[in-house]
């Protein structure tokens, strides 16, 4: 394969990693991070969510890509606080922790 070629695949797989991070954003947000924020009578502030990071992890069945996604809501309507929420297509459901659970923690393990 010809460098050029090399280029062109690295953006084609970029675009596509792109494309496919905002349409699981969109779903894992919209079904995840606003039913867990209602069910504990918190505000979702969803145009604070952001990608932050993308990881490879190795599973039983081969590589799958890991999205951890950063969000602000509101308790109380005057304070914002920090959330998370981990994608990993083993898991069936994303992992959504709070900051005080993140520093307390460290590394998620995966739902049961």
């Amino acid at each position: 394969m010809t460098f050029l070629g090399l280029i062109g695949l690295a953006v084609g797989a970029v675009v596509t990693l792109s494309v496919i991070g905002q349409t699981d954003r969109k779903a894992a947000l919209a079904a995840y991070g606003r039913q867990y924020c209602e069910d504990m009578g918190w505000q979702f502030l969803d145009e604070t969510v952001s990608l932050k990071s993308l990881r490879l992890s190795r599973t039983a069945h081969g590589w799958v890509l890991v999205r951890r996604y950063e969000f602000d809501f509101s308790p109380d309507g005057l304070h914002r606080q920090r959330g998370e929420l981990l994608v990993h297509p083993g898991w069936g459901k994303p992992l959504i922790r709070t900051v005080e659970e993140m520093s307390a923690r460290g590394s998620p393990p995966p739902p049961s």
